[in-house]
């Protein structure tokens, strides 16, 4: 009799571990999809930067510090792995960005010219995607951490080696 009150109990257990290992991979694949549009729009952004780098230096040479730092960082992007690092990259690019966009205002021939404002709306929606696809991914990130350390799940959690996920915080720098 005891032998059946045991092997219950083991399929019991087993059942709600099963059940809670599930929870957790979907929650983080949950992440992983949503770095993946995220990943997909940063690396639009970086697409888009060596048209702007060649319409801008064919009207200016005094912002060539800007333009070589955004072409290393277009090229660095490619050799990275790590989240925390890609998302470093990126909000430099976009701090590069912002300083180019700010300087080329001196230039009227620049902002007349109709392919650099093809690719300033171009740079624009890839931003507000970014941005949107940001707020999704930091959402999941914030429900799969929460998941990750509550009772039970973290127990699960700590028997398949999961961790928790970093979430994309732009840094202002000043």
């Amino acid at each position: 009799m005891w032998k059946i009150v045991v092997v219950i109990v083991v399929a019991l257990i087993a059942i709600i571990l099963l059940f809670l290992y599930k929870r957790l991979s979907k929650a983080r694949k949950n992440v992983n999809n949503n770095w993946d549009d995220v990943e997909f729009q940063i690396k639009r952004r970086f697409a888009i930067i060596p048209d702007i780098v060649e319409c801008v230096s064919k009207y200016t040479i005094q912002e060539d510090n800007i333009l070589k730092k955004l072409i290393r960082l277009s090229k660095q992007w490619d050799e990275i792995f790590d989240k925390q690092e890609k998302i470093e990259t990126s909000s430099s690019l976009a701090k590069n960005l912002n300083e180019l966009m700010q300087e080329t205002q001196g230039y009227p021939d620049i902002i007349a010219n109709a392919t650099f404002g093809e690719l300033i709306a171009e740079l624009q929606d890839t931003e507000d995607k970014l941005q949107y696809g940001r707020k999704i991914y930091n959402e999941s990130v914030e429900k799969y951490n929460k998941l990750i350390n509550q009772f039970p799940t973290k127990i699960v959690a700590k028997i398949f080696k999961m961790k928790e996920e970093v979430p994309y915080v732009v840094r202002s720098e000043k």
